[in-house]
């Protein structure tokens, strides 16, 4: 140990020429490291669309703690890149800077109970690599010290839970132990290992816990430099987006045209809002975010938009619910009068033909109504979905046999697949696309419906499209059709596909209409049962 602390001397009075290569490139690596935590953090901060655990006691100083210390990594790294001052010099600067930071960061956000403590962890562990055992164990000492300190500070202002104190010596007790670990035992087992070595192994410990907490995040992250190269992408976009993720580098264009598309726009109209867009290899409809990171290129956040329109969607429905009540006593009530005093009218034969026909126009549209608040009410006492795996082959054949009579029913499933959906809400939502075909096209003798099923490539989905060579949907209307409310019929309720949707949702299936140069075309993206399992 006399000998390491000796030679650790010798290093903090040489020129940094004299430093090994392989420490300058662990340095390196450290601050990339930073860096990445930071723009990491600054994007969960910033970018996502929920409160987090990030600046959630104090948000002003939180964000001016992150812009310092994001603005002081940038610094570090250009020292590093230039290697002024000396390499020692440097390792401990940024060791001191790191824990104030961190220490910051997690009293803006609550103290050990927001878990940003646990990078102090990764810090100590790179810092034992390095330097000798008693500066390991001073900066396992400071970093202890801090939170001990913020945590009494927190407790004295009552805004501190009983066992954070515990947490606080726990985080503390780790902080020594990997001190021990990394600047001892590590020695003590590999002494053979030259001083390149050790901060080569460092360097992939490093490297490791970045790609952990990177691929761990919720958030898809994708990073693209400036010529539109991906450099890195996250476990979460890749399954976001459908990409299988290699080793070679690609282009934002070859793994999804459709982002790159939002973020041409973007860069057209930076302030002009960004609009979800739909992946193409598993039809995922997504909401990107972009952040701009200078001369290194562009942040891309990634979300599942199908969530936000779900929340949005069950907001809704709880508005609906409260107002299904009034409507049953306040309309059907008053609703079924009238329908029987035009019934009784219309008994009356000494009425004039025309005053029949003007009560038959009065019992169509109380009828009409009455639908409305059938279906409304339906809605509102939507059952949740007991899903099942279910043999689509046989339950397509089983459906298109049921329903020869009405309409021609083909079923194309070239093998035998198993999806997870509720039977009774699959069966509904078939039932109400057929009988849309036949209510929308009345006069039509050779009426066909074909129900094809595929594979979605690189997704756990299955596609069944349910197409009719009926007179289509237009294009301008193909994106209100699924809002509540909206027909093209005149004695329509507009709300046929809308519980559709709805029915789709609550068995984590999606529906869409797609663009067809003859008849309809409905998309339904069912999740198989390897998909639904743990």
């Amino acid at each position: 140990m006399a000998s390491t602390d000796s030679t650790q001397q010798h290093r903090l009075t040489d020129t940094p020429d004299t430093t090994p290569a392989a420490d300058w490139y662990a340095l390196r690596l450290l601050g990339n490291y930073r860096l990445i935590l930071l723009v990491g953090m600054t994007a969960l901060f910033y970018l996502s669309p929920e409160p987090s655990v990030l600046g959630q006691a104090n948000h002003a100083l939180f964000h001016q703690a992150l812009m310092v210390y994001l603005a002081a990594g940038v610094v570090f790294n250009h020292l590093i890149r230039i290697r002024k001052p000396a390499h020692d010099t440097q390792l401990y600067l940024q060791a001191y800077a790191d824990i104030i930071f961190l220490s910051v960061l997690m009293f803006a956000s609550g103290g050990i109970e927001s878990g940003l403590g646990m990078l102090m962890i990764a810090n100590i562990a790179i810092i034992g690599a390095f330097t000798p055992a008693r500066y390991t164990f001073l900066f396992a000492a400071i970093a202890t010290t801090a939170v001990l300190a913020q945590e009494t500070y927190l407790s004295m202002l009552a805004h501190v839970q009983s066992g954070s104190f515990i947490k606080s010596g726990i985080l503390g007790i780790s902080l020594f132990a990997v001190a021990y670990i990394t600047s001892v035992v590590m020695r003590r087992f590999f002494p053979a290992r030259s001083d390149e070595k050790a901060l080569l192994e460092t360097m992939f410990r490093a490297e490791e816990l970045n790609q952990h907490i990177i691929e761990n995040m919720d958030s898809g992250l994708i990073v693209i430099d400036p010529e539109w190269q991906i450099r890195l992408i996250n476990q979460s976009a890749a399954r976001l987006i459908g990409w299988q993720a290699g080793s070679e580098r690609v282009y934002l264009s070859q793994v999804s045209p459709a982002l790159q598309n939002s973020f041409l726009q973007w860069k057209r109209e930076p302030y002009a809002g960004i609009k979800p867009f739909r992946a193409e290899r598993n039809e995922m409809e997504l909401l990107p975010h972009f952040s701009a990171l200078g001369r290194h290129g562009t942040l891309i956040s990634l979300e599942d938009y199908s969530l936000v329109a779900h929340q949005v969607q069950q907001l809704k429905l709880a508005s609906l619910g409260g107002l299904t009540a009034s409507i049953a006593h306040e309309i059907r009530n008053p609703l079924a009068a009238i329908a029987n005093a035009v019934q009784l009218l219309d008994e009356n034969d000494s009425l004039p033909a025309e005053d029949h026909r003007l009560l038959g126009i009065a019992e169509r549209h109380c009828q009409r109504i009455n639908r409305i608040i059938e279906d409304i009410l339906q809605l509102s006492r939507r059952d949740k979905s007991h899903p099942e795996n279910i043999d689509l082959q046989a339950f397509l054949t089983q459906f298109s046999n049921r329903c020869h009579e009405a309409v021609s029913i083909r079923v194309h499933c070239p093998e035998a697949v198993e999806v997870q959906f509720d039977v009774s809400h699959l069966e509904q939502i078939l039932a109400n696309l057929c009988g849309n075909t036949v209510a929308h096209n009345p006069n039509r003798d050779d009426l066909s419906i074909e129900l094809h099923v595929e594979q979605i490539p690189g997704a756990p989905r299955i596609a069944l499209n349910i197409r009719d060579n009926g007179c289509g949907i237009d294009a301008d209307k193909a994106d209100d059709i699924f809002e509540p409310f909206f027909t093209t019929r005149h004695d329509g309720t507009g709300l046929g596909l809308f519980i559709i949707r709805e029915l789709c949702e609550a068995n984590h299936a999606r529906i869409s209409c797609l663009p067809s140069p003859l008849g309809a075309d409905f998309r339904l993206l069912l999740s198989t049962s390897r998909e639904t399992q743990p």
